[in-house]
């Protein structure tokens, strides 16, 4: 049940972060939204969740990403216009 509240709840919030700061990765949409006093273990594990959000949001033709999803060249997400 957790899960699918979770879901409902964090697509529009990070669709909201996407439109207000285009080019961010999940990593970074999660440390948005953790906040800045979030341990790296915290973001990792939330990136999973984002990563998630980003992925329904892309089969949704709501955001774009670009980037080869590696170290070093993350996937960027971007609103679609």
């Amino acid at each position: 049940m957790a899960e699918i509240v979770v879901k409902l709840t964090l697509r529009p919030v990070v669709m909201f972060l996407i439109e207000k700061g285009e080019g961010r990765s999940a990593r970074e949409l999660a440390k948005c939204i953790l906040g800045p006093s979030a341990s790296p273990y915290e973001v990792a594990n939330y990136e999973v969740a984002v990563s998630q959000a980003c992925g329904e949001l892309l089969g949704m033709s709501m955001v774009k990403k670009e980037g080869a999803g590696i170290p070093g060249s993350p996937f960027r997400y971007y609103p679609m216009r």
